[in-house]
């Protein structure tokens, strides 16, 4: 705890006191995510900077946030991260689902394929 107050009063930090598996589980969500989707948007790339929504900006920041880490951060955040896979396959699944749901809206949709 003497360590905790230091880093909070000499440099300022917000510490927060947990066990590794929590530290694990929410980096799993926070890291994880963060990184996986950035590099799933850089691969779409590149993406557009002219008429883009303030989520959309939020989104562009978050990607050059993580884009130039080196390799072994990703790896090391997919990876090492006991909780990592868990929270990929889950997030790949709701993304397939969502886009089941989609497909079946698509063909029951009043609109024309143009979509009007």
């Amino acid at each position: 705890m003497r360590l905790a107050a230091f880093l909070r009063m000499a440099l300022g930090l917000a510490v927060i006191i947990s066990t590794p598996e929590d530290h694990d589980k929410e980096a799993a969500v926070v890291q994880g995510l963060t990184h996986l989707i950035a590099k799933v948007l850089l691969r779409m790339g590149p993406l557009p900077t002219r008429m883009t929504t303030k989520s959309f900006d939020l989104l562009s920041e978050a990607v050059s946030m993580v884009q130039h880490d080196a390799p072994e951060v990703f790896e090391a955040i997919e990876k090492a991260n006991p909780y990592a896979e868990t929270v990929r396959r889950r997030f790949f699944e709701l993304a397939a689902d969502l886009s089941a749901e989609l497909e079946t809206a698509s063909r029951t949709s009043p609109f024309d394929e143009s979509g009007h």
